[in-house]
């Protein structure tokens, strides 16, 4: 019985086509959402490691819109409509490492959406933080996956050559 088995087994495993065989694997990730609107170019956007929210970078009529929350619930949107402020770029190099990012400040806060690149061993990293009054207050990370749609570099240079506001840290 158990040789019959064993065949049987056998005979089933070579009649798989490639795409039955990856389907036993596990199922990729659901391909990331944003928190933009259907009428706004997603720019970029990234769920946080920790607590799965997100943050979007949406195209706005004028300027670039920041979303942070969950879909269906946002938390923050900048700039705020009731006390608009333009966002501008932030780039700090120095010796092996480079952080570029797009920044919105509201009130006390400023929330900086960032790419680093650098160290030793070189690390790359997608995050949020959070300065009040100009200290650092929280440091969130988006996760690898599921992979961020975007491309915050190239978005950053794109922005630069468009003549957008670049402050050095």
């Amino acid at each position: 019985m158990a040789a019959l088995m064993a065949a049987l087994m056998a005979g089933l495993i070579a009649t798989m086509t490639p795409a039955m065989a990856s389907a036993s694997g596990p199922a990729p990730a659901p391909p990331l959402a944003s928190l933009c609107g259907s009428d706004e170019p997603v720019r970029f956007s990234c769920r946080m490691a920790r607590s799965g929210k997100m943050v979007s970078l949406c195209e706005g009529p004028r300027h670039l819109i920041y979303r942070f929350g969950s879909p269906g619930k946002v938390e923050l949107t900048l700039p705020d409509p009731a006390a608009p402020s333009a966002p501008y770029l932030v780039h700090e190099q120095g010796g092996n490492a480079e952080l570029k990012g797009v920044a919105f400040a509201r009130g006390a806060y400023t929330y900086q959406l960032t790419h680093f690149l650098g160290g030793r061993p070189v690390t790359e990293e997608l995050s949020i933080s959070v300065l009040r009054n100009g200290s650092p207050a929280t440091l969130l990370k988006c996760a690898a996956q599921p992979a961020p749609l975007g491309d915050l570099p190239a978005l950053f240079e794109q922005l630069r050559a468009g003549g957008m506001r670049v402050v050095r840290q």
